[in-house]
């Protein structure tokens, strides 16, 4: 038998008393914890479920969990880059979709019927083909081959197409100009599936035409290039004509760089290009020392997308 002070009793029951509120205390907060960290992760798991459903009716809404650093904050993070991407797509995809319609509009705003004419041209072709001129039945095959392709070809065709129908106009130029012009076209194998914008290339032909070809020049010669270096395709028109001046290449440069309209043709062109390209497309001229000018247009192939 012993006997134990009741100060002693106490201060032991004291300090287990303060023990176990502090582990009820710890109990609660880890409770609380646990709580908000379900209910933040329920929260932002419903944000990005939204934004999937938003994204699924037509409207992008970007994802607000990109600050978590964990599986969802990747997942939040990844949605948002493919919506944006798909934005941008969609917006530039319709804003093609006017300039090709606006093109085809101005190219076809006739009183007369395109597939009548289309139709008038075969018959043409056919009597001159009966009177043995065989010159003006390649003519006109070559300009109802034109209208045909503009008809029947997507805004978007890959780089082939492009160059069928640019083949058809320079074709009718030759026969326009007889003897006194050449064209060659050296585009490499690899690069004719590139998918690009429908008859931006004419405008380039037709721009040497107008303004570069030296009438008095007994050989005018066009050469059309394509080819492709690490990732990036490299397309070029050259032309022997009467050339420009160096300070005129530069300025028609920053001028396609600005976006002001000094010289429309090119403008237009560079402009419907950027509208699908995106800034993976740039266009430049170059002189040629020899003769005439170059017009460089560079691709880089996007290969995220």
């Amino acid at each position: 038998m012993t006997f134990i002070d009741t100060a002693t009793i106490n201060i032991e029951g004291f300090n287990i008393l303060i023990i176990l509120l502090i582990a009820i205390g710890v109990f609660i907060a880890a409770e609380l914890f646990v709580a908000s960290k379900i209910n933040r992760e329920s929260r932002d798991l419903d944000n990005i479920i939204t934004s999937i459903q938003s994204a699924k009716s037509g409207s992008f809404i970007p994802s607000n969990a990109i600050y978590r650093e964990d599986e969802l904050g990747i997942i939040a993070n990844e949605l948002n880059d493919m919506i944006v991407k798909l934005d941008n797509y969609i917006k530039r995809e319709y804003k093609l979709k006017l300039e090709q319609k606006q093109m085809q509009f101005e190219l076809l705003q006739t009183q007369i019927n395109p597939h009548f004419l289309y139709n008038t041209l075969e018959i043409m072709k056919a009597k001159a083909l009966l009177n043995s001129d065989a010159e003006v039945a390649g003519a006109i095959s070559n300009l109802g081959g034109l209208y045909r392709d503009l008809l029947t070809f997507d805004s978007i065709i890959p780089l082939r197409d492009e160059l069928r129908l640019a083949k058809h106009y320079l074709d009718m130029m030759s026969f326009i100009y007889d003897e006194n012009f050449f064209y060659t076209i050296d585009v490499d194998e690899d690069v004719l599936d590139f998918k690009t914008i429908k008859f931006w290339i004419q405008t380039l032909i037709e721009n040497f035409f107008v303004h570069g070809m030296n009438k008095d020049n007994y050989m005018n010669a066009l050469i059309i290039r394509g080819y492709r270096s690490d990732n990036k395709i490299f397309f070029e028109v050259q032309d022997n004509g009467v050339g420009m001046e160096p300070d005129k290449i530069k300025k028609i440069n920053e001028n396609l760089i600005s976006g002001n309209n000094t010289n429309i043709g090119l403008n237009n062109v560079y402009k419907r290009l950027k509208l699908y390209h995106g800034e993976n497309v740039f266009m430049q001229i170059l002189d040629n020392k020899e003769a005439g000018i170059t017009v460089r247009i560079v691709f880089e192939e996007d290969n995220s997308v």
